[in-house]
Parts: structure tokens; sequence; C-alpha cells
């Protein structure tokens, strides 16, 4: 009798299919809050970006089931490691930030084409399964 164990699901598991939001470039930060508390502090957002040296050029808030996606273009361009620290002291979500470090680290280490460079740092509209 050849069963199927619940592993073998996981070989073919494609990842997250969603509709993105937004993707991040050099001069665009990407917050993301999955607690359902009230707007975040733009005001904070900008003492802490005063902090660190930087300026926001503009900001966006989009409302998400479960929280708040924040978008906030800056004045300097920032590697991906710096933008990953950067969203981490904004206090974006901790686990979405470690992965994002994760990814930056890959593109350093090994290098990734073009596609997948723009495509480190994105937040999702919805996902659909």
């Amino acid at each position: 009798m050849n069963r199927k164990k619940k592993s073998d699901d996981k070989k073919y598991t494609w990842g997250t299919c969603a509709t993105l939001e937004a993707y991040s470039d050099s001069k665009t930060i990407l917050l993301d809050f999955d607690v359902a508390r009230p707007v975040p502090s733009l005001i904070k957002f900008l003492a802490r970006l005063r902090v660190v040296g930087l300026r926001a050029r503009w900001c966006s808030y989009y409302r998400t089931v479960r929280g708040w996606h924040v978008a906030i273009g800056i004045n300097l361009a920032l590697t991906p490691s710096e933008c990953v620290a950067l969203q981490a002291v904004l206090g974006s979500d901790p686990s979405r930030e470690a992965m994002n470090l994760r990814r930056a680290l890959a593109i350093r280490v090994h290098g990734v084409s073009p596609f997948w460079r723009k495509r480190w740092n994105i937040l999702f509209k919805e996902k659909l399964l």
C-alpha cells in the first residue's frame, strides 16, 4: 500500500500566491504592521528618520486585513541591508525583516538576477491562497 505523506505536499509548494502592492527600491522603505492597532505614527517615523540623518520625501498608508502597510520615500539611496535595518528601527514586523535580511545577504553573497533583485522587499496587497 503506497500512502502519501504530509511531507510530500511540501515538496511542491511554490510559496505565497498574492497580488503585489509595492516593490521596494533603494529610496523606498516598506513597513508592515500586523497588529490591528491605531494608525502607525508618522511623527515617530519622521523623528527616527531624523536621528539616522534621513528625510521623508513622501509617505503612503494602506489598510490591510491584519494591520497596516506604510511606504516611505526617503532622500538617500540605501543598500538592501541598510534598508532592512531602517525598516526594523521603524518598527516593521520582525519576522518580515528577518526574511528580508536573509534575502539581502543572499543578494550580496550569491548575486541574483535583476528579476529577483527587484523583488527582495515587497508588500502583498492580498494573498490569494
